[in-house]
């Protein structure tokens, strides 16, 4: 009986032995997936705080950037304001010398061709306004007074140029 209850004692034991082996491979599992789960938590702590850091930089830049547009706004709306008086073109663009006066002429004639070549080309012609003979005649003068005031224009400039270089 002794041999008999020493056996029973070995198996228990073993099988005592092997339950808590099994507890406790599965409560380092356990432990093992609390420790990874807590590092995860960590870093994404960590990302989160950092964003946050980064959202509060960008939050002051976006306040800075809107103070500067609201000033930049008003300043819009004075300059609105006076451009709502009607204001003569001439009045806005106040050339220092003659050079400049007569490039400013000259500049402005250029830029009138285009528009009337540009409304003879499409307008007149798909309106049917005039023929495409006289069509053809008008811009053909047009594109020869704007070519003499283009080079009228850049003389002007070189000579405004030679004027500059020699006063300085």
């Amino acid at each position: 009986m002794d041999q008999f209850q020493r056996m029973i004692k070995q198996k228990l034991t073993k099988r005592l032995r092997d339950d808590m082996d099994q507890e406790r491979a599965r409560l380092e599992m356990a432990i093992n997936k609390e420790f990874k789960l807590h590092s995860m938590l960590s870093q994404r702590e960590t990302r989160l705080q950092n964003g946050v850091k980064a959202l509060e930089a960008q939050k002051t830049q976006l306040e800075s950037r809107e103070t500067q547009c609201e000033a930049e706004e008003k300043e819009l709306d004075i300059k609105l304001a006076q451009l709502g008086k009607d204001v003569p073109p001439r009045e806005l663009v106040s050339p220092g010398d003659t050079w400049s006066n007569q490039a400013y002429n000259l500049v402005a004639a250029i830029n009138a061709a285009d528009d009337l070549i540009f409304s003879i080309e499409n307008d007149a012609l798909a309106k049917r306004l005039c023929t495409l003979k006289q069509a053809l005649e008008s811009v053909r003068s047009l594109a020869k007074q704007q070519f003499k005031d283009k080079a009228l224009a850049q003389m002007v400039f070189d000579a405004q140029r030679r004027q500059n270089q020699m006063s300085a």
